[in-house]
């Protein structure tokens, strides 16, 4: 006996559903659901809301508007990304992007899309200004 009425016992005319593929506890589902955000394809998804998870559709965000600053903001990022890519694909300026700007390999794709942002508000001068080939 585990101490605490199961759900038939709250409810006789409750069904458990028992799939046959798998055999899992309910408690351990409950607090799998409780702790986990995921979702099931594009159909289902687990999600906490004001701290209770919740079982809602995939959001519909096709009439998602952005504003004039969004798209802006997102076209820099997408040419910080493109910057960041090349220059880590040429060993070259890999290398001598580290050394400038002082991280690990591991960290050099922010390190320079952090220095992209930077360059385009104005706040540092581009360092491959005059010496551009492919980057």
């Amino acid at each position: 006996m585990r101490g605490y009425p199961t759900n038939e016992e709250w409810n006789p005319s409750f069904k458990t559903i028992k799939p046959t593929f798998m055999k899992v506890d309910q408690d351990f589902m409950a607090q799998l659901i409780r702790t986990i955000n995921w979702k099931f394809g594009t159909d289902v998804v687990v999600k906490k809301f004001r701290g209770k998870s919740i079982i809602t559709s995939y959001p519909d965000m096709s009439r998602r508007k952005l504003s004039p600053k969004q798209i802006e903001v997102n076209q820099i990022m997408r040419d910080a990304s493109r910057y960041a890519k090349n220059v880590i694909a040429n060993e070259k300026y890999k290398a001598e992007s580290q050394v400038r700007l002082d991280v690990p390999s591991n960290r050099l794709y922010h390190a320079l899309v952090k220095e992209w942002f930077q360059v385009e508000r104005g706040e540092k001068p581009d360092p491959y200004k005059g010496r551009y080939d492919g980057v």
